[in-house]
Parts: C-alpha cells; sequence; structure tokens
C-alpha cells in the first residue's frame, strides 16, 4: 500500500503544480495578495515523497542504506544462490 500510496502522491503533487503554475499568488478574504495555500500542501507532500523513496530505495543514499548494491557486476544465479547459501544461518551450524 506504501507504493501505491507514493504514486498517489506524485498524482497529487502534478495536480498542485498544474493549479498553481499560472500565479503562486490569490487574493485573501481582505483582497491582499497572499500565497496560494495549496503550495503549503505541496510542501508537505514533498516531504512525504522523499520519506517513502528513501523507503524504496530510489536515491543512490537510500539504495546504500538499505544496501542495495550499486554497479555490482551482473552475476550468475550459481553465484546469486553461493553468495545466499554463505549468509544463511542454517550454513553457520
Amino acid at each position: 500500500m506504501a507504493l501505491y500510496r507514493l504514486f498517489d502522491l506524485y498524482d497529487e503533487r502534478e495536480r498542485i503544480r498544474t493549479a498553481t503554475w499560472a500565479g503562486p499568488m490569490v487574493e485573501g478574504s481582505r483582497g491582499q495578495p497572499r500565497m496560494n495555500p495549496l503550495l503549503r500542501l505541496r510542501t508537505v507532500i514533498d516531504k512525504q515523497m522523499l520519506t517513502l523513496e528513501d523507503r524504496f530505495g530510489m536515491s543512490p543514499k537510500a539504495r546504500l542504506a538499505l544496501g542495495i548494491a550499486v554497479n555490482q557486476p551482473e552475476w550468475s544465479l550459481e553465484a546469486l544462490n553461493a553468495q545466499f547459501r554463505a549468509k544463511s544461518p542454517e550454513t553457520s551450524r
């Protein structure tokens, strides 16, 4: 569900961008110019997106924190299985 939420946030952010594209300012209750409240919501959405992107390893730093190797040569299935067996708790008995 978190992945669905991330893409819902992408969609919601795009809708806000479209709505505020023409002008970031709106008329306030007394006629004064003020920042569009959608821009504040966009900031909240950006923070939520960043949290979810980090959870899914969508940046180099997040991949490193998750232990996902980048730029590793492609391994054969046999090599991956051997590595898995070496780290398996059953084989360390």
